[in-house]
């Protein structure tokens, strides 16, 4: 098993709990089965990168935020910030 998709399904598992989320109500969110979000969560499948997409959309973070642990805020969040930004 490869350390990143591994480290990948380990991210993915923790910002679905703490979406408070079942595999199977993000499943469905995410329109993916019930077993291939077990699979990537356990670091069996290699999703590609429109399923990653799908993911991150899912969880309401960037892409990144599926890699790098610092890099969870939520995109609602970001736009926020993004928005008082360009208001200054």
């Amino acid at each position: 098993m490869n350390e990143a998709i591994s480290e990948l399904g380990k991210r993915v598992k923790y910002l679905r709990r703490l979406k408070n989320l079942t595999q199977a109500q993000f499943a469905e969110k995410v329109g993916l089965s019930v077993n291939y979000i077990s699979q990537i969560e356990t670091g069996l499948a290699n999703p590609r990168l429109r399923t990653l997409l799908t993911l991150a959309q899912g969880l309401d973070v960037e892409i990144k935020g599926l890699f790098e642990p610092g890099q969870s805020v939520p995109i609602k969040s970001m736009e926020l910030e993004r928005g008082r930004k360009e208001e200054q």
